[in-house]
């Protein structure tokens, strides 16, 4: 019985279909492209607002935290898209809500006392 040795040129291409991932990414570059112009737009009003702001932990941890970390994943979701890999863009996708929750909560109300304690709990988990 002779059992065929596989080797790393016998791939089964049509697997992965990266020939219709590329075509597909063609297809919605438009939105692509926006999501990367975006990207640009949050860097420079980060720092923007950070020089105008009065540069305190309320400052920083909103903007060089949260809003970081927002745009963060916004990039990540353009780059995944712009490979094909709209699953994996999922992940990204859930965290860029659950940092936009963030924001909306700290901002909200009594942002004092939330940037306290997130700030806190950050200690905290570094202490660790």
């Amino acid at each position: 019985m002779d059992i065929p040795i596989l080797k790393p040129d016998d791939a089964y291409k049509h697997l992965l279909d990266r020939h219709g991932s590329i075509e597909m990414a063609i297809k919605f570059q438009d939105a692509i492209d926006l999501l990367n112009e975006l990207v640009n737009y949050g860097t420079n009003l980060l720092v923007r607002a950070f020089t105008s702001s009065d540069r305190d932990l309320k400052a920083i941890c909103v903007l060089f935290v949260q809003l970081r970390q927002f745009l963060m994943h916004l990039d990540g979701i353009a780059i995944l898209l712009a490979a094909d890999n709209c699953g994996t863009a999922d992940l990204q996708l859930r965290s860029l809500l659950e940092t936009a929750h963030t924001i909306e909560w700290v901002l909200a109300s009594d942002t004092e006392a939330k940037i306290n304690y997130l700030y806190v709990a950050n200690l905290r988990r570094r202490r660790q």
